[in-house]
């Protein structure tokens, strides 16, 4: 049986999305995400590490640290790594689901 036009291709990537200010990528934050003060540098960086090791910031997740060198070990937990890597995947499943 041959799949139709809705199962034949199950490949889907992630869109990517630029600032139209700098042309740099976005990433999705979460919902829950309150963007630090212009100036605190080191809650920026804490910030970006979370996000990028699979982090978000959803009302249900959490609590996570609040400087930047106790994030540096939080994301280095080998379970805090796995609950990071299936947040990132859930987000980007409900994504997919709200994009097509």
């Amino acid at each position: 049986m041959k799949g139709n036009a809705l199962t034949s291709d199950l490949s889907w990537t992630q869109p990517v999305y630029l600032c139209p200010e700098c042309g740099e990528t976005l990433h999705f934050t979460g919902q829950a995400f309150r963007a630090p003060r212009r100036h605190a540098i080191n809650q920026w960086k804490k910030a970006e590490l979370l996000i990028l090791n699979g982090f978000l910031f959803h009302s249900h997740v959490g609590p996570y640290p609040k400087t930047l060198s106790a994030a540096r070990q939080f994301v280095k937990g080998p379970q805090n790594r796995k609950e990071g890597v299936a947040l990132v995947t859930s987000a980007t499943m409900r994504e997919c689901v709200y994009h097509v």
